[in-house]
């Protein structure tokens, strides 16, 4: 699930601040997914970074990741929340291997109402750092959530219910949110705008990777759509898109 908000605008400016809050799985099934989340991952820092220098604008990363516990990775201090990409150090892929390394039972529920509560915490910590001149003249912050998961609860505290409690009182924060689900999932019926995604687990097989590479095609078309609204260097993402997708054929 993804989320987007920004203060009130009719279009797209360039925003003052822009906060990313990622929440990933890294259960043991997603072992089945190979290299391809670490990639992304990777791909997706390094281009916040070239954003935030090039445009010199406040990009701030946070990352947790969550099988059985949610543990946040980025940045490494539990006592900060957020990093700023003009200046933060983007992990060698061989980090990220190691950060994203499969194994464990999966809280979803958990990491989902934890990643919601930690991008308010940066969104609100973002906007008091603001001078009072500035804050008066209501500038754009706008707020990415993502969550991650290629499989169902089986390890959190809080329940299904706790978790759309959650999410309905994000929405009515003005978050708006992207799920990637099937058509009829709890999920989709909270969500703003839903994109399908059927491919079937098959229950008797190890490793259900039909369904993984479905999931991974919408997130990158996902990544291209957004890059072709709202960013810069259209074109070498779309070839960056084309060269992860030519990865996942059979």
């Amino acid at each position: 699930m993804s989320s987007n908000t920004t203060s009130r605008r009719s279009r797209a400016p360039t925003p003052l601040v822009a906060i990313n809050s990622l929440v990933i799985d890294v259960s043991g099934s997603t072992y089945s997914m190979g290299d391809a989340p670490m990639e992304q991952i990777h791909e997706l820092m390094t281009k916040l970074k070239e954003d935030a220098i090039t445009n010199n604008t406040n990009i701030r990363l946070s990352l947790h990741t969550f099988n059985g516990t949610v543990r946040q990775v980025i940045p490494t201090n539990p006592t900060e929340l957020s990093v700023d990409m003009r200046t933060y150090t983007v992990p060698s892929l061989a980090t990220i291997r190691d950060i994203l390394r499969p194994g464990g039972s999966t809280a979803l529920y958990d990491a989902g109402i934890q990643g919601l509560d930690h991008i308010e915490k940066i969104y609100e910590q973002e906007w008091n750092k603001l001078p009072k001149a500035v804050r008066s003249l209501n500038p754009t912050i706008t707020k990415c959530y993502v969550l991650a998961t290629d499989g169902l609860d089986n390890q959190s505290t809080h329940s299904i219910s706790d978790f759309k409690t959650r999410t309905l009182v994000a929405k009515k924060n003005n978050v708006q949110t992207i799920a990637l689900t099937s058509k009829n999932s709890p999920l989709a019926k909270l969500s703003d705008v839903v994109l399908h995604i059927d491919a079937p687990l098959e229950n008797n097989l190890h490793i259900p990777m039909t369904s993984r590479l479905a999931h991974l095609a919408i997130i990158d078309i996902l990544s291209a759509t957004v890059q072709a609204r709202f960013g810069s260097n259209i074109d070498v993402s779309k070839e960056e898109v084309i060269r992860n997708i030519e990865k996942t054929r059979v």
